[in-house]
């Protein structure tokens, strides 16, 4: 026979063949849902062989799911337990506040007293989300506290000279540093002594943790 031929006929098996294996039909995924959620397309270069799952059979991905949201949920009871072993429980404003220690009275009295007593201070603003309110200043005179606390009827007729304070360094974006004050009622003249050494406790990571968030989100301009 010519090579010719044989070649030809060789040529035409090897497509034929081919071409009936290309012609059968893809298996398809079953058609599974996980609760509401439908199964996600398959990507574009999946499998031509589906995995062998019966049509509608979702038992084990059901479980793995119910499995992964059970981690979940202990992952975040974890968290919230370390979270409230270092930052403690929020702690609540109470029905009724000492005179003047309400957040729209204290930053009004503060103004007052830094008009009348030492004007070089600049009151940034207040942050009252718990008691006690605590109000950020900008000062750059060391003798600050004598004037605005100690020596002014302003403060201390009304928060006495006992006071909620804390100072430092916050570093800006640009690189530099700069002074923070924060200042305020004590805690024990708008929420009464603590009831037992927890609450103390409590107060004192709560005061702590007020301090950092004010730093992280402290205005450099």
């Amino acid at each position: 026979m010519d090579k010719r031929v044989v070649g030809a006929v060789a040529l035409a098996l090897v497509l034929g063949g081919a071409g009936g294996w290309l012609a059968r039909p893809v298996p398809s995924a079953p058609d599974c849902a996980i609760g509401p959620q439908a199964v996600a397309e398959p990507p574009s270069r999946a499998p031509t062989v589906a995995p062998t799952v019966a049509a509608g059979d979702c038992s084990q991905l059901e479980d793995e799911l119910k499995m992964l949201q059970w981690r979940l949920k202990l992952t975040e009871n974890q968290l919230q337990g370390l979270a409230r072993e270092h930052l403690g429980d929020p702690v609540e404003w109470p029905d009724e506040v000492a005179p003047m220690t309400s957040p729209d009275e204290f930053e009004a009295q503060l103004a007052r007293a830094i008009e009348a007593c030492d004007p070089g201070v600049r009151l940034i603003g207040t942050e009252c989300a718990e008691p006690p309110c605590l109000a950020m200043l900008d000062i750059e005179d060391p003798k600050w506290h004598g004037k605005l606390i100690n020596d002014c009827p302003e403060w201390h007729e009304h928060y006495s000279r006992s006071i909620a304070s804390a100072s430092g360094k916050v570093e800006c974006p640009d690189g530099s540093t700069q002074r923070f004050q924060l200042i305020g009622a004590s805690g024990s003249l708008v929420l009464g002594d603590p009831a037992d050494e927890t609450e103390r406790k409590n107060r004192s990571k709560r005061f702590s943790a007020r301090i950092d968030e004010i730093k992280r989100n402290w205005n450099c301009d």
